[in-house]
């Protein structure tokens, strides 16, 4: 039975079709010639089943031979904790401890240096060296070959992952068990070495400094109680012979001070006097003056400010007379200008459509002329094709019955 899409037909590929047959009205439906015949593909998969249930078969038994063939791949990992106080307490410089008992400072550090020389490279290669494994990660090994991939390669195998804050795994994977559990126990206890010594060096290098430090600071601290002594005593003799001198000298200069001052007072009363009497007068002229300056003032100012808002306001008028023209002369122009463009809008899209609606027509007629040849085709040749099944059905029915007689 053949599938079309989903818009009907008017034909029924089981049912005979009549010798007269009568067509509708054409009406507006788009007709599709693209069909399968889901029958026919049945029989040729039927008739070619044992090819495909071979190659399934044969597909399957590959996978589960390839399968079987793959080596096993094991993996070992091992979780690492962060160190106790107790572990790290010769490595703190204050006794494992501070004053006020934490430790937590120094156990997180220490973890921190170990997790980052987990992922050194220059330690990593150390660690290759020290353990011949040159040779089982690169057995085809060539002049060429660079030691940055053979590193970049075993930095893929080793796998460092945090499982939480305060966990985190080094992992491998290998055919060999008992290899990979060797690597991965080697690499860490050979890191965990590497870390403390580190740190071991680092609290060498920090008490050492602070031994120089602590040296510096007492031999200097002498030098300057030995100098600050001698400077003090200077000092002493120095202010006590100066003292001496200021004393005799001030009590000179006060006398001095006080006959200039008595002196200097009385001239600059009588001077004082003076100028009161000569700022007065002139204070009195330079009021009067300004008093008639600002009057003159404000009466220009008034003036000008009359004569400019008149102005201002016969230029407003004009500017709003020109402005009102400008645009009744601006609308009038668009009102003209939209009248044409929506006349020839409308006239181009009645033109398009009459267009349009032409040629759908034409296509619908075409289309509708095809398909009733097709389906006149498709009526011979399913008449054709019962005439011959007939006529073959009597002929063998014949043959039988001369085969019985």
């Amino acid at each position: 039975m053949p599938i079309t899409d989903s818009k009907p037909t008017s034909d029924n590929p089981q049912t005979q079709a009549p010798q007269n047959v009568q067509y509708a009205a054409p009406y507006p439906q788009q007709f599709e010639d693209d069909t399968i015949d889901l029958y026919e593909l049945w029989i040729t998969l039927w008739n070619k089943k044992w090819l495909v249930i071979a190659v399934t078969v044969i597909a399957a038994l590959g996978s589960v031979v390839y399968a079987l063939q793959q080596p096993p791949i094991y993996k070992a990992e091992a979780l690492l904790l962060p160190p106790k106080g107790e572990d790290i307490q010769s490595l703190n410089l204050q006794g494992g401890e501070d004053r006020e008992g934490r430790g937590r400072e120094t156990t997180g550090a220490a973890f921190s240096a170990f997790k980052n020389n987990l992922s050194s490279r220059s330690l990593q290669k150390k660690f290759i060296d020290e353990y011949g494994l040159m040779d089982i990660l690169a057995p085809d090994r060539t002049p060429e070959t660079r030691d940055i991939e053979i590193l970049e390669g075993f930095s893929k195998m080793i796998k460092i992952e945090d499982e939480d804050k305060e966990v985190f795994s080094v992992s491998t994977e290998s055919e060999d068990p008992e290899f990979a559990a060797k690597l991965v126990n080697d690499y860490v206890s050979y890191f965990d070495l590497e870390t403390v010594r580190a740190l071991v060096a680092d609290a060498r290098n920090a008490i050492e400094e602070q031994i120089m430090d602590i040296e510096n600071i007492i031999a200097s601290k002498r030098e300057i109680v030995k100098l600050r002594r001698k400077d003090q005593i200077n000092d002493i003799e120095i202010s006590i012979a100066s003292k001496r001198e200021f004393a005799k000298i001030r009590r000179e200069d006060k006398i001095m001070e006080i006959e200039h001052s008595i002196s200097s007072k009385r001239e600059l009363a009588k001077l004082r006097r003076e100028d009161q009497i000569n700022e007065f007068e002139y204070s009195i002229s330079s009021k009067r003056e300004l008093a008639k300056q600002r009057r003159l003032d404000q009466i220009a100012g008034i003036e000008n400010t009359i004569s400019a808002k008149r102005e201002l306001a016969k230029q407003r008028r004009l500017d709003q007379i020109t402005g009102i023209e400008n645009t009744i002369w601006s609308k009038r122009a668009g009102a003209k200008q939209r009248r044409e463009d929506q006349t020839n809008e409308i006239e181009s899209s009645i033109a398009s459509k009459r267009e349009l609606a032409k040629t759908r027509r034409k296509d619908k007629i075409l289309e509708i002329e095809s398909s009733i040849a097709s389906k006149r085709q498709i009526a011979i040749k399913r008449r054709e094709d019962q005439i011959n099944e007939i006529e073959y059905t009597i002929a063998s029915k014949r043959e039988l019955a001369k085969q019985r007689r």
